[in-house]
């Protein structure tokens, strides 16, 4: 009964950590998408007004509350538009500092390749998610369209379909991303898994809340073993005073 609950218990950590993980990474996919959506309309370079595409981004940022800002990189990765959102000052140095020392664009193939890593918030402890996706048509590419996420408030967002009962974590390099109660996780029903989003690496973590631990950690499979050895030792002296009775 005890392994029996083990198991049980270790499948539904497995299967809460696996939801997790699928949650976040289908929210950073349809954040790639829309900003994919928005390169292919900039590709359309010089017939796109910088105004009319910080009018119509802006749009997007309403519609997407943990999209902060977004930026249209040139060619020479200088700021042709900037639909500045809720951070106005949002800093993308490290981006485009990778996207200047990128030469996979010459690679065929790669030209189009988007590009994923975290980048400084305005506060040091709460970074942000950076999306480059080159500004491509069939025949030329015109800089890159890069938009800054909040990670805290995507995760927050994607992961409250969950299960009811679990404490869930996600973090970057040893930065915790999002954690959705300060519980402390028990290391025999803690559930990892990991994901793989550009140059970064998630790890996805859960665990059960104590009212839910507490059904994992039931005595009853102890009751049930006690009162087995009990019925074990009244059928041993039954048989025992069975067998002198025959006897005598």
């Amino acid at each position: 009964l005890t392994a029996e609950r083990d198991d049980v218990a270790r499948r539904g950590i497995a299967a809460e950590v696996a939801t997790a993980r699928r949650l976040t990474e289908g929210r950073v996919t349809m954040h790639r998408q829309s900003l994919a959506r928005v390169a292919r309309w900039s590709a359309q370079f010089p017939g796109v007004d910088a105004g009319e595409w910080r009018a119509t981004v802006e749009r997007l940022l309403r519609d997407e509350p943990d999209l902060l800002s977004v930026v249209w990189l040139d060619t020479a990765f200088t700021e042709r538009a900037r639909a500045a959102g809720r951070e106005p000052d949002a800093d993308y140095s490290r981006i485009t500092f990778l996207l200047r020392g990128d030469t996979s664009g010459s690679v065929p193939g790669q030209r189009d390749r988007v590009r994923i890593l975290m980048e400084r918030g305005p506060d040091s402890t709460k970074p942000r998610l950076a999306i480059a996706v080159p500004a491509c048509s069939e025949t030329a590419c015109h800089g890159h369209v890069v938009g800054h996420i909040d990670p805290n408030a995507m995760l927050a967002t994607a992961l409250q379909a969950l299960t009811p009962g679990f404490v869930t974590a996600v973090s970057s390099a040893g930065q915790v991303l999002y954690r959705s109660d300060a519980i402390p996780a028990r290391s025999r029903w803690r559930g990892v898994d990991t994901l793989s989003l550009g140059r970064q690496r998630w790890v996805v973590e859960a665990w059960p809340t104590p009212a839910l631990r507490r059904l994992y950690d039931s005595d009853m499979p102890n009751v049930v073993g006690i009162l087995g050895l009990g019925m074990s030792a009244l059928l041993a002296a039954t048989l025992r005073f069975a067998r002198s009775s025959y006897l005598y």
